[in-house]
């Protein structure tokens, strides 16, 4: 069970990771960057300007904006 001062310091730390920008592996292989709008401690993301890529890395597609649950994503990279 995680106790309320851990809860706050894992929030305090995404919360801080709005507006950066992210590049995700998703469990089907695809790739994500984007700038994070917002971000949960489920690991559920809202991203702009995203650039999604195939797995075999030929598509490549432009969104304004996509919402990710955590549940579908493998990797996370701050940058």
């Amino acid at each position: 069970m995680k106790s309320k001062n851990n809860s706050f310091e894992i929030n305090h730390i995404l919360k801080s990771k709005n507006n950066c920008f992210v590049l995700l592996e998703l469990k089907g292989g695809i790739l994500c960057s984007g700038k994070i709008l917002k971000i949960d401690e489920f690991f559920n993301i809202l991203l702009e300007e995203t650039f999604l890529t195939s797995k075999n890395g030929l598509i490549f597609k432009k969104v304004p904006a996509i919402f990710l649950k955590g549940k579908t994503i493998k990797n996370i990279r701050f940058y």
